[in-house]
């Protein structure tokens, strides 16, 4: 949850919202009020669609990403410069292999999702080689009651 009281909005994907129903909301922050920006980037949702996952009072926009990353300068335009990037791996592997992320936050619950369907953290097409992997410099990692969070400043 202090993440979300970071940044000015929250983006999923529109799948994650298929599956999951999330809230994108800050919860339990004593004397946190501001309501941040829902974004879910979805090419196929209808504003009904969104509507039915976000009614009222709890409202969400649809983003078109593209890979030149026209869409954060028509948001950094209207003063939404951090926003927190919580769901889809399909979103991740996009935002980061088109340089788009600024830093990487994983929070690591003790849990471990199994299957060959399980839900990945970061999607796109398999590496051939270990050497194709992302490389993440300039590591803190904390211990936290309920998990492990491996910070990073700045991906490459």
């Amino acid at each position: 949850q202090y993440l979300r009281t970071l940044a000015d909005g929250i983006m999923v994907s529109g799948k994650t919202v298929r599956t999951d129903r999330p809230r994108l909301n800050v919860r339990d922050i004593p004397g946190f009020n501001r309501v941040l920006r829902r974004f879910i980037a979805t090419e196929t949702m209808s504003a009904d669609e969104l509507h039915e996952y976000f009614p009222e009072g709890a409202k969400a926009e649809a983003v078109a990403l593209d890979a030149d990353g026209q869409w954060l300068s028509r948001l950094g335009s209207e003063k939404v410069t951090n926003i927190l990037v919580e769901g889809g791996g399909e979103l991740a592997a996009f935002l980061l292999k088109n340089h788009q992320v600024d830093e990487v936050e994983f929070h690591i619950a003790p849990k471990i999702l199994c299957g060959k369907g399980s839900r990945t953290v970061v999607g796109g097409a398999d590496p051939e080689a270990l050497a194709e992997a992302l490389d993440l410099k300039n590591i803190t990692v904390n211990m936290l009651a309920d998990g492990t969070v491996i910070y990073n400043g700045n991906p490459v």
